[in-house]
């Protein structure tokens, strides 16, 4: 399976960054071999919760920090954190436990938004992570 590759947009109008992820895999795994779907960063919290909630004793990569206080250019904080991200997923879909997990494929290849997920209470997470 390739890894992930994620571009951030700064989608200024709602100001908050999304980041685009184009995966191009030959992984029986999934349904699709190219995909493309923008996520944001609680988006990747929320997955990283429920991989760890399904993966038993398999360790699931951390995420970038969150952090609001960097010292630097925005530029250079939504760079160093896409760079996290993609360093995430990499690590997550080298790992055959993780890469089984249907709601990893469904954030990977769904166009789905956070607030259409089929799951009843992912909504109300996905709530509880907003600033």
């Amino acid at each position: 399976c390739l890894p992930p590759h994620l571009r951030q947009c700064l989608c200024s109008w709602n100001s908050y960054v999304d980041y685009k992820i184009f995966l191009h895999t030959n992984s029986k795994a999934f349904t699709a071999k190219t995909s493309c779907v923008r996520r944001r960063y609680r988006e990747f919290v929320w997955l990283r919760r429920q991989l760890q909630k399904n993966a038993g004793l398999v360790p699931v990569p951390e995420l970038p920090g969150k952090s609001t206080f960097f010292v630097g250019s925005t530029d250079e904080f939504i760079e160093k954190r896409r760079q996290g991200l993609q360093q995430f997923l990499e690590k997550v879909v080298q790992n055959v436990v993780l890469l089984s997990d249907s709601r990893l494929h469904l954030f990977l290849q769904s166009q789905l938004s956070e607030g259409d997920l089929p799951w009843p209470w992912a909504r109300k997470e996905l709530e509880s992570l907003r600033p």
